[in-house]
């Protein structure tokens, strides 16, 4: 026997020592920054506090990871015996999870963020009475669920018969009844994204997801001949229910995610598979005088400095040549030309923010003939160019509604300190962390949600600035003041 096997009081006593817990982040708190619920039973939480992280990679549009710091014992209750996962002897270890964060934004509500299970518990790092719990998302279990399935256009399949598949093989993999109760498919409607108590979702009907042939009202029974014109075999030793899923995805303009069913309290053990066309919302700072989505604290946005995005790109086409040739013996003689399509794109607010055209290399796309192919081919290559431009931060008040896809308004900004003469720039989320814990300095800020973010390219805000058909022999010289110009810093 060890002093692990006592209680607090009795190692307390036994070696006088002081084995005062560390204290609790919420202590005193009746409106805590997070509150977490295993199997039902609200936890306290320690030290490193709770972690939540929102990702868009994986098989799901998006996926849910968190981290929760908690006592073995506090206040004389064992909460160890709460998180099931502690005892090898439970038959069944994977609780459900649910996290919720309160809403710093419009309402101080409480939002889950995540309802998963446990999937593994361990010590803290901390001393004897800290834990550290991990909770996953059933998205990330898909991967290893293989599936043997074929549609076909013949067998007149409906996407419902697609979806019952997945869910038959998630519930074969023990996630239904070992996790949770039960779980469901919902395409559900889309003006529930203001009556979404839960705060978890847009929401969209089936026969607004960009497919064409769609009868109106038809809802979710969309045949798969929609998906594919012949047939699509999964096997089980090449797929798993991952791949069917990002085969759907692949062909309709939505996103799949796991959440808790609208109107679910904490506690409850049932979870639904939703498929969402535009699961983002808009966010709009609250030092900006002006309405639009959901509003946010901003304590820290550099993003824009940290991304550097281009703002222009230019593409140069093929050379092409033609002769004229003379149809009469007064017509003037025959001419040969040579030509290529040239277009530059620019993002404009971009551009403004930057005051001078910043872009990469230029591109020579030699299957590229016309005005009209440079033009697309520009546009093209600056969207991706952007995509792959980098992430910046943005660190702001907990706001659990913030997820992948969102969009965030706001002016470069420090604290209390914002870059009042510049415009107000939109960035789109492309992953989130929500964060509650303690630190050493009580004065210091403790709760915070940070967003990895990007630019966002909509075709509104790229315009093609020139285009043309450049006359090779009518093209002056470059001189060498010119090549001088191009050097930095000269």
């Amino acid at each position: 026997m060890s002093t692990r096997d006592l209680t607090q009081t009795e190692r307390e006593l036994i070696t006088g020592a002081d084995f005062s817990p560390p204290e609790p982040v919420f202590e005193c708190d009746s409106n805590p920054p997070a509150r977490v619920y295993v199997g039902g039973t609200r936890i306290p939480v320690i030290n490193n506090g709770v972690r939540t992280e929102i990702r868009k990679d994986g098989a799901m549009g998006l996926t849910r990871y968190s981290e929760v710091f908690f006592p073995r014992e506090w206040g004389g209750e064992a909460f160890e015996n709460a998180v099931r996962a502690l005892d090898p002897n439970e038959a069944n270890v994977y609780d459900p999870v649910d996290i919720q964060f309160r809403d710093y934004g419009d309402d101080g509500e409480y939002k889950t963020v995540h309802r998963g299970f446990v999937m593994g518990v361990g010590g803290g790092g901390r001393g004897d009475l800290e834990r550290r719990m991990t909770v996953g998302d059933v998205g990330q279990l898909l991967g290893g669920m293989p599936i043997d399935q074929e549609f076909t256009y013949e067998a007149g399949t409906e996407i419902e018969d697609v979806i019952a598949d997945i869910i038959d093989q998630i519930e074969l993999g023990g996630v239904v009844p070992k996790v949770f109760s039960s779980i469901e498919f919902n395409a559900i409607e889309s003006e529930a994204a203001d009556t979404d108590s839960l705060g978890l979702g847009n929401t969209i009907d089936f026969a607004d997801a960009g497919l064409t042939d769609v009868t109106p009202g038809i809802g979710i029974s969309i045949l798969v001949s929609l998906l594919t014109r012949d047939r699509k075999e999964f096997e089980p030793n090449k797929h798993t229910v991952a791949d069917i899923i990002a085969w759907i995805e692949d062909r309709l303009e939505g996103y799949f995610y796991f959440r808790p069913p609208e109107g679910s309290s904490v506690g409850e053990s049932d979870i639904e598979l939703v498929y969402d066309q535009d699961p983002g919302f808009e966010f709009t700072a609250n030092h900006l005088d002006e309405n639009g989505g959901y509003g946010v604290q901003i304590y820290k946005n550099n993003a824009l400095y940290e991304i550097r995005p281009i703002n222009q790109y230019l593409v140069n086409g093929a050379v092409t040549t033609s002769t004229t040739t003379p149809g009469a013996a007064t017509d003037p003689p025959a001419e040969t030309t040579k030509q290529y399509p040239q277009a530059i794109v620019q993002h404009e607010q971009l551009a403004e923010l930057a005051n001078v055209p910043l872009r990469p290399p230029d591109e020579h796309a030699d299957e590229v003939t016309t005005v009209a192919g440079a033009e697309k081919r520009a546009i093209e290559g600056l969207k991706n160019a952007l995509d792959e431009s980098g992430l910046g931060a943005i660190e702001m008040a907990p706001s659990p509604r913030m997820r992948p896809y969102s969009t965030i308004k706001s002016l470069l900004a420090c604290g209390e300190e914002r870059s009042e003469d510049s415009e107000p720039f939109e960035y789109e989320v492309e992953s989130v962390v929500h964060n509650a814990r303690a630190t050493t300095d009580r004065d210091q800020r403790y709760h915070a949600t940070t967003v990895q973010c990007s630019i966002p390219h909509k075709d509104e805000h790229i315009e093609v600035k020139e285009s043309q058909m450049i006359d090779i022999e009518s093209e002056s010289r470059v001189t060498l003041g010119d090549l001088i110009d191009l050097i930095p810093g000269i």
